[in-house]
């Protein structure tokens, strides 16, 4: 079965399916853009649209540090549900260990 299709034929869907997938992901990619334009403008004239991988943190503040123990780790903040659940996975590793 595999040998009645000829290599060329093979090569051509291949390289067809490629173009597809890569226009699928930038057409995807081009929607989100159109669609956080919209959804800015119609929040207001002065927002525009977020930098998906801008950080969260204010420009000044720095990152709580990190520790091993599980009692010594700095206060969460109460708001920030991503930093809560890390906590809580660093501190069950560190009860794990001891």
């Amino acid at each position: 079965m595999a040998a009645d299709v000829p290599l060329l034929e093979a090569l051509r869907w291949a390289a067809i399916v490629f173009v597809a997938g890569f226009i699928g992901f930038f057409g995807k990619y081009l929607a989100r853009l159109v669609l956080d334009r919209i959804h800015a403008r119609a929040k207001g004239p002065g927002d525009l649209p977020r930098d998906r991988s801008a950080r969260k943190d204010a420009p000044g503040e720095s990152p709580p540090p990190v520790t091993g123990a599980g009692a010594d780790a700095p206060a969460p903040r109460a708001t920030d549900p991503k930093v809560m659940k890390k906590l809580l996975k660093a501190r069950a590793k560190a009860i794990k260990k001891s």
